[in-house]
């Protein structure tokens, strides 16, 4: 039992090389997502390299795409990043238009090699999983390790443990960006988030893959629930409890006694209450309340200061500009442009004076690329919930995604491209081994 994780990680002797370096990019790719993206475009196209080498290439792909739903939904990433393509011409600001086409090649480039690769892949989808989870422990591990270095100081020849950046007694090294130094929080709080889900695949449904016991599944729970409300996005922590709330009904109201089912869910009510006393009692939850009781007050006078005003009046702006652009759209170029040229008009100052984005991926994509993208991104996130056969964690990633989607525009950064492209390939991918298993 003690080689049953460890032994199909490594070359596989079945497969050539170039097969095992295909599968063993995947899985560093997915082992280093909570790290930051710096390597990942170098391992996206050390796979792309590897999938040209193994040659047949008319064979593979032509052998894949008698599957439907892998035409299918290959048929749809290529669309939605077409429609963005075809946007460039619908912009004014060319220069920005085309980044954005670059950040979201990986919208065609992961589903064609994942769909097409060879069954290495296909019977490795779990290891490449457990390696998100591995790396997503080891980066919260060393963010935890971060900010307890910097809260100890010297003062006065003493050492001194302050979790407040300097003067600022509003902030702590152990909440949000402080804390979370590999991403921006809201991506951070996805990568935690479907650690937990994977850590629910690993402990409850598929308990021969790795050999640990219940409390020890339950330990890697709380771990990782901590995290996620350190990294304080009020997304995630929406997503924490969805996730949890999906769990109980779909899995332990089905599969176990109810003495199994309160031992099992106890931890995580009682995780709850506690997380959910510190949030109410804590500065975080105040000044969100504040920021949303001013929201009214201050759209009167053209002002807003805190994200959750700032996130309502881009919302608002948005909509105004979708009204009158809803077919087309204005182009992903010129997105920021109009909002900040919008904003202007209605006298928000803050909004004007920064390259803020809509902070919403679906009303993003509408502004961008209009109603057929916006029916797109619907299509390619929640199709996968009708299939008579799917891989356990799909409606997990879907709860994350659609989630996120609702309060940051996720696909706006090559993080957010390559997750959402590379883990909803996989688990699409991965769905006939499922249910050959």
């Amino acid at each position: 039992m003690h080689n049953k994780l460890l032994s199909p990680i490594g070359f596989s002797s079945e497969y050539t090389i170039l097969n095992n370096i295909s599968y063993l990019s995947l899985l560093t790719i997915a082992f280093v997502f909570p790290f930051g993206i710096s390597l990942l475009p170098y391992l996206l196209w050390l796979s792309g390299l590897a999938w040209l080498l193994e040659g047949k290439l008319i064979l593979k792909t032509k052998n894949t795409f008698t599957n439907k739903i892998f035409l299918y939904y290959f048929v749809l990433f290529l669309v939605f990043y077409l429609l963005h393509l075809l946007s460039v011409f619908n912009s004014t600001n060319s220069k920005e238009a085309w980044f954005d086409i670059q950040v979201k090649l990986a919208l065609v480039v992961f589903p064609f090699i994942i769909f097409t690769s060879n069954d290495l892949i296909k019977k490795k989808t779990n290891n490449i999983l457990i390696a998100l989870l591995a790396g997503t422990i080891i980066a919260v591990i060393i963010c935890f390790l971060n900010s307890l270095f910097q809260s100890f100081h010297l003062s006065d020849g003493h050492m001194v443990f302050r979790v407040h950046p300097g003067n600022q007694d509003w902030n702590n090294y152990f909440l949000a960006d402080y804390f979370s130094i590999f991403h921006h929080p809201s991506y951070f709080a996805m990568f935690i988030s479907l650690s937990i889900a994977i850590v629910f695949y690993l402990g409850f449904s598929k308990r021969d893959i790795v050999n640990l016991q219940r409390w020890q599944f339950i330990l890697l729970l709380i771990f990782l629930s901590v995290a996620l409300f350190l990294v304080s996005s009020r997304a995630g922590l929406i997503i924490w409890a969805m996730i949890i709330i999906y769990f109980f009904i779909n899995d332990l109201a089905r599969r176990y006694t109810f003495n199994e089912k309160i031992l099992s869910f106890l931890p995580f009510v009682l995780l709850a209450g506690v997380l959910l006393f510190i949030l109410i009692n804590g500065k975080r939850f105040r000044v969100v309340a504040d920021e949303i009781s001013a929201i009214e007050k201050d759209s009167q006078k053209g002002e807003c200061t805190g994200s959750s005003e700032i996130r309502v009046v881009m919302w608002g702006r948005a909509l105004e500009i979708i009204k009158d652009n809803p077919l087309l759209g204005t182009g992903t170029g010129d997105v920021k442009d109009k909002l900040q040229k919008n904003a202007e008009i209605e006298g928000y100052s803050i909004v004007k004076n920064r390259n803020f984005n809509v902070h919403n991926q679906y009303l993003e994509t509408w502004m961008g690329i209009g109603v057929f993208g916006f029916v797109l991104l619907l299509l390619l996130l929640f199709i996968p919930l009708f299939f008579r056969s799917r891989h356990y964690l799909l409606p997990y990633l879907i709860i994350i995604l659609s989630t996120s989607f609702l309060f940051e525009s996720m696909l706006n950064r090559l993080a957010g491209v390559m997750f959402f492209s590379f883990f909803l390939s996989l688990l699409i991918f991965g769905h006939q081994q499922e249910e050959v298993e």
